[in-house]
């Protein structure tokens, strides 16, 4: 009988041990389904399963959808599942009357959690639902000469040249999970925490994230708050941090 070398042991657990730790079941999706009906939105955020893995290797699956108004969040619903492939949370908006159209969409943050407890997430973006303005709009009497800061000028007067950095809108973020080969993948898991954890009822989408290449940063600005939130990279987890908030 061959025998087997001691190097040769070492080099077999290694790559064993790799295997085991690194390597992710499957992938998830994000999806949605959207219909109108009168002054009524009806939205419904979907975290599927599309990597192949059955459904005793996830640990749990998770959808989240934040629904927006003309840019501002009016609505919140998440769910979480075991043991499957899918989950799917429904959010249901009656549109206020209103001078003005409306339009309601939703952002969807998907994740699964794999029995290896390796994760996998994704963010999407419903469809726009459009609402004609219901209330004949007078002429108005009293200037409004309020205007909220753009990004532009809170990333100035915080002294972030933002106008060097790489801009990239929200929907090409969408779509594209962290376990994905794909240049903005790792980008994914820093608009995911600020979706997961700092946008709030009343608060506005965010346009995008801006990407400093060389010192490896993002920023995402909360433009109702006046907010920069600064996230780094942490190369250990393969994944974007939040490191501050300016």
């Amino acid at each position: 009988m061959k025998k087997t070398s001691r190097l040769g042991i070492i080099v077999f657990i290694i790559m064993l041990f790799t295997s085991t730790v690194f390597a992710a079941y499957g992938e998830v999706g994000a999806y949605y389904k959207a219909s109108k009906k009168l002054r009524t939105a009806s939205l419904t955020g979907i975290s599927r399963e599309v990597g192949g893995a059955a459904s005793s290797k996830i640990t749990n699956i998770y959808v989240r959808m934040m629904v927006y108004s003309n840019g501002n969040v009016v609505g919140d619903v998440d769910k979480t599942a075991h043991n499957t492939t899918k989950v799917q949370k429904k959010f249901t908006y009656q549109v206020p009357d209103s001078t003005n159209p409306t339009t309601v969409y939703g952002n969807i943050l998907a994740r699964t959690r794999y029995s290896d407890d390796s994760t996998s997430e994704a963010i999407g973006e419903t469809k726009k639902l459009n609402f004609d303005a219901s209330i004949t709009k007078l002429p108005s009497l009293v200037a409004d000469d309020s205007e909220a800061k753009n990004e532009t000028q809170i990333a100035n007067s915080k002294n972030i040249a933002i106008n060097s950095l790489n801009f990239i809108p929200f929907s090409d973020l969408c779509n594209i999970a962290t376990t994905d080969v794909n240049p903005y993948a790792t980008y994914v898991s820093a608009l995911f925490n600020y979706l997961e954890f700092y946008i709030v009822k009343g608060d506005t989408e965010p346009s995008g994230i801006y990407v400093d290449t060389d010192t490896q940063e993002i920023y995402i600005i909360k433009t109702n708050s006046n907010l920069i939130y600064k996230y780094i990279f942490n190369s250990s987890d393969n994944k974007y941090v939040l490191d501050t908030i300016i």
